[in-house]
């Protein structure tokens, strides 16, 4: 049986090596095709030479209180199904999923996913459940914020509305309200390692889903942590110069944010960046100012999740507690 195993082993090792390289070399070819597309945008990137520390220092903070209000939301999603992890952790798990799509893209709850299940025996079908469960609500956080900008700047401002961004948000909060709340039926009778798997992850789905108070709590936490990026690029405009709608900026991060949903690069790599220069007409600017501010942002993320963490590896492996934290 061992002999069997081992031999599925190997032959299923080529075929992960082949993905892998596959989803590099995809990656390079979008990348220079929004390099080729975009390269007469690229003028104002001189700007980043002459940012103002402190405003950088200011889009650390928001960054940093932006994924605070996101690991308090698996926090809670968490505490539902009986497993309580402390809030330090859960800030640290959610820098190494980050710092691990850098690399590779969509990979990066594989990581906290191993250290929950070891730390406090939260099954992958559980985590994998709330793991979807947050990225929906995410979209949905971020199609009502899109919805409501875009309301505000036409009937307060006169602005005219953009109907094709309107019906994208539109169609992502009612696609997102009804995957949070549909149930689907998972057969008894099937055994085996998937059903279970898929058994397990359609009770944690149903049991989290059934709360409309967590399911609330996370909406809200997760459009506190939208408007914070928001803030964040916002203050990348501030830091080149250049005084832009904050209603036009928190349309084209929510952009943004669905623009990841499509992403196949590392970190939504080029796809963030596109959606924002789209956006340029709205925020109050030409697309290559947006675009430095985009690059300005997307800077200062990476540098803070690289040493976020190796700070966040050597508190997980060496300080974490052996039992559950009740913070």
């Amino acid at each position: 049986m061992d002999e069997v195993r081992s031999g599925a082993c190997e032959s299923d090792a080529p075929q992960v090596g082949r993905r892998r390289w596959g989803r590099i070399v995809v990656g390079i070819l979008v990348l220079g095709l929004f390099l080729v597309l975009g390269r007469r945008y690229l003028s104002e990137l001189r700007r980043l030479a002459d940012v103002s520390p402190s405003v950088v220092a200011l889009m650390v903070a928001s960054m940093l209180a932006a994924r605070l209000a996101q690991g308090r939301g698996l926090q809670l999603l968490l505490r539902a199904l009986g497993h309580r992890v402390g809030l330090g952790e859960m800030f640290f798990l959610n820098i190494l999923t980050s710092y691990t799509n850098l690399v590779l893209p969509r990979a990066g709850t594989g990581a906290p996913a191993l250290y929950l299940k070891r730390r406090y025996q939260v099954s992958f079908a559980d985590f994998g459940s709330l793991s979807v469960l947050v990225s929906v609500l995410n979209l949905v956080a971020a199609g009502l914020l899109g919805l409501v900008c875009l309301c505000i700047a036409h009937l307060g401002f006169g602005q005219p509305l953009e109907l094709k961004v309107t019906l994208a948000f539109s169609v992502v909060v009612l696609g997102g309200i009804v995957a949070t709340f549909v149930r689907v039926p998972f057969a008894e009778r099937r055994r085996g390692r998937i059903a279970d798997f898929l058994r397990r992850f359609a009770y944690s789905w149903a049991q989290v889903g059934s709360s409309r108070l967590i399911i609330a709590q996370n909406l809200a936490l997760q459009m506190v942590a939208l408007v914070l990026h928001s803030l964040r690029l916002k203050l990348a405009f501030v830091a080149m110069g250049v005084e832009v709608s904050f209603l036009g900026v928190v349309v084209a991060t929510m952009l943004g944010a669905l623009a990841m949903l499509v992403s196949i690069t590392p970190a939504g790599l080029g796809f963030r960046e596109a959606a924002i220069a789209y956006s340029a007409t709205m925020i109050g600017c030409s697309p290559s100012v947006a675009l430095a501010a985009a690059v300005l942002d997307r800077l200062v993320v990476t540098a803070c999740v690289v040493i976020l963490a190796q700070i966040g590896l050597w508190r997980l492996v060496r300080g974490a507690p052996d039992q559950p934290d009740n913070g």
